[in-house]
């Protein structure tokens, strides 16, 4: 049998910058007691996504960690990060939760997002992309899947803020001037 292989780390590389390299601008929620009233800048969604990361930062001189890694088919990119952002709905994974929690602590939350085409690919990117920067156990805390290194546990009397204290690779943390 022959082995077939595909040379996609170009690929990958532009996506890792593109999606972990640019600024990051702080969302602003305008309703912080009920987060479903709340809506993407506008110019967001006038560009196509289906691969995009979470951020948080905890104030505005302090450096962004990107939190997760994930994937939407084109079509329902920005969907699919307004589900983790304001509105999960029934019966739908997301990392609202988390994201809330933070935002209870005073955080701040941003968004990344690119297009990689074709959109079937965009399963191998992400996943190569979260393998490639979980080089610590601490590194995309909310990723749980396709890690290099598996998430700490959390020890049995730690507290919340301590599993999302993690660091990137400092080649992926950004200060917004």
């Amino acid at each position: 049998m022959s082995t077939l292989s595909a040379d996609i780390a170009d690929l990958i590389s532009k996506a890792e910058t593109l999606l972990l390299s640019p600024p990051i601008s702080p969302l602003i929620y305008e309703d912080m007691q009920d987060l479903r009233n709340n809506v993407l800048p506008t110019d967001y969604e006038s560009r196509s996504i289906n691969l995009y990361a979470l951020w948080i930062r905890s104030g505005p001189s302090e450096a962004w960690q990107c939190m997760y890694i994930g994937q939407r088919q084109q079509k329902k990119g920005w969907s699919r990060v307004r589900e983790h952002l304001f509105y999960t709905p029934k019966g739908t994974q997301s990392k609202l939760a988390q994201l809330t929690e933070c935002l209870r602590k005073g955080c701040q939350v941003g968004v990344t997002g690119v297009l990689v085409e074709p959109d079937s690919i965009r399963l191998a990117i992400e996943e190569e992309l979260i393998y490639r920067n979980t080089l610590s156990a601490c590194a995309l805390p909310w990723n749980n899947k396709g890690r290099k290194k598996p998430l700490k546990k959390e020890q049995p009397n730690s507290s919340a803020e301590k599993t999302h204290s993690g660091r990137l690779p400092s080649r992926t943390l950004h200060t917004i001037p």
